[in-house]
């Protein structure tokens, strides 16, 4: 191996000849003859040098005497395309990157390379992003060459774009790292350049089979302009024909978050969904793109203040399918998806729902408190609805639950089909946490149940601790939809009810969900 580095990509199957205007964009290439015997198919380029002064220059010229003929940098490159099997490669060289199209390259080739590649004690790196409330970029690495385990990849959450590991052969040591492409140093013969084109294709493959590496790769974040901006036009025709399959979700989590409005000065509104928004704009108007990037959603507090505003298209989900390829619009991004991710999810999330036939079904009328009332005497439980607990720790006052049993603590919340509303998740969330860490919540439980129940204590005894060793959070959803929750809830939703399902046991705490 030189010190030299080549990057190699993998063009898709469906790309199968050694067609430059497929293969390659930008200006300052030129086709090269190819000298070597080989008895792969090859197609070779350079990418011609340019000099010029960077921008920088200018900044340093003011103080110093500096001759610009003496600071202007040339660029150069190669690639070297070839053809292994009915696939095609290509190898590039200096910074001929930039020339591949990228439209036509498989985007996860250089991570399953490394994925197959690394000793799995030798990460240098990983780079992910997760798709949970905000989408995050994460960036994480280590001094010394660690196990991938040690960064604490939730491969349900978060999907790995970058992996950086270290590579040993004959005895030594080289840094590899896998994205789209391939990187590593680069041998110094065509055989051996051959050899590691085969060999990176031969990973791949492995990869592409690997269930561990599907999870870790199933999500990722559209980036090409022609696809985002179809995807955006399929958005706004279903906004204009008042699609019930798009929905508006918050963008963040506010902890003193009361109402919404579409102007400032207008209705506030206790939930934001489609529907609202569809009142809101005018019958004579054809939604495009720009309208919904502008139009804006202002968030207010209890003291109807604006404390923040948020653009429509950033609240927007939306989940498109085109023949095999799932996409969904989420906090702004659009995500190609993999059918085999979302279908895991579910498995998931499954594993906690269970039929409600213990309380008579939601009448698809009665407003939560009227339910909360009528389904805690019918569980011989209480009613613990509207009634707050106040921390220094949060700026808000918690309802630590809706109906309290002594088998479970039930959040109950009205579904309407628009949104599984981070407010409720995270209203359970937090009073996992108090229950779990606050010395002082079990104090006031016992305050509550002396003043508003008699001292009927369902959830602790006379010395604060819990009657039952298997505390159980309930979340419990109002709709009258058919079917199992896990098989309807869009997918932001499941993100959000996954992440709060293992917080809370996490916490030690059960979870069971279902719909009534």
């Amino acid at each position: 191996m030189s010190n030299s580095r080549i990057a190699i990509c993998l063009f898709n199957e469906e790309n199968q000849d050694l067609k430059p205007s497929e293969l390659v964009v930008g200006e300052n290439l030129q086709r090269v003859s190819f000298t070597a015997d080989l008895t792969e198919e090859v197609l070779l380029f350079q990418r011609k040098s340019e000099m010029s002064t960077p921008s920088w220059v200018e900044i340093v010229k003011e103080f110093g005497d500096f001759s610009s003929e003496d600071l202007k940098t040339a660029s150069s490159g190669a690639i070297l395309f070839i053809k292994v099997g009915a696939r095609i490669m290509g190898c590039c060289f200096g910074t001929s990157v930039a020339n591949i199209n990228r439209n036509n390259i498989e985007t996860n080739f250089g991570l399953g390379v490394v994925y197959q590649k690394m000793l799995k004690n030798q990460t240098k790196s990983v780079s992910s992003f997760t798709l949970a409330h905000n989408p995050i970029t994460n960036n994480r690495s280590s001094t010394i060459p660690t196990t991938r385990n040690n960064f604490d990849i939730d491969d349900y959450l978060e999907n790995i774009t970058e992996l950086s590991v270290y590579f040993f052969q004959d005895s030594s040591s080289t840094l590899i790292k896998g994205k789209e492409f391939f990187s590593s140093p680069s041998p110094k013969v065509l055989k051996d350049i051959v050899e590691l084109c085969k060999s990176a294709l031969t990973d791949y493959e492995i990869s592409k089979n690997d269930e561990n590496f599907k999870k870790l790769t199933s999500a990722r974040w559209v980036k090409d302009k022609k696809t985002i901006e179809s995807l955006d036009n399929e958005l706004c025709f279903a906004i204009n024909n008042k699609s019930d399959d798009v929905f508006l979700i918050d963008y963040e989590n506010i902890d003193n978050l009361s109402s919404y409005r579409f102007t400032p000065k207008g209705a506030s509104l206790g939930d934001i969904n489609i529907s609202s928004l569809y009142d809101e704009i005018s019958a004579s108007r054809v939604v495009d793109i720009t309208f919904l990037k502008y139009k804006q959603i202002f968030i207010l507090d209890e003291s109807s203040e604006i404390i923040a505003n948020w653009s429509v298209y950033k609240c927007m989900f939306a989940e498109f399918t085109f023949g095999r390829d799932v996409f969904i619009l989420y906090k702004g991004k659009w995500y190609e998806i993999d059918e085999s991710y979302l279908s895991s999810l579910r498995t998931f999330i499954q594993q906690f729902e269970i039929d409600v036939d213990f309380i008579s079904p939601w009448n698809g009328v009665d407003e939560e408190r009227d339910f909360n009332i009528k389904a805690s005497v019918e569980l011989t439980g209480q009613c613990w609805d509207r009634i707050f607990y106040g921390t220094t720790e949060y700026s808000y006052k918690i309802e630590f639950c809706d109906i309290l049993t002594e088998k479970y603590i039930f959040h109950v919340k009205k579904y309407d089909g628009s949104q599984l509303t981070s407010h409720l998740l995270m209203q359970t969330s937090v009073s996992a946490q108090l229950l779990n860490s606050d010395s002082k919540v079990k104090d006031w439980i016992n305050d509550v149940v002396k003043n508003k129940f008699k001292g009927d204590n369902l959830l602790l005894d006379k010395d604060r601790n819990f009657k039952n060793d298997n505390v159980t959070y309930f979340i419990l959803l109002m709709t009258q939809r058919k079917g199992r929750l896990s098989k309807f809830l869009p997918f932001f939703s499941l993100i959000t009810l996954h992440l709060t399902i293992k917080r809370i046991i996490q916490l030690g705490f059960n979870v069971k969900f279902g719909k009534i």
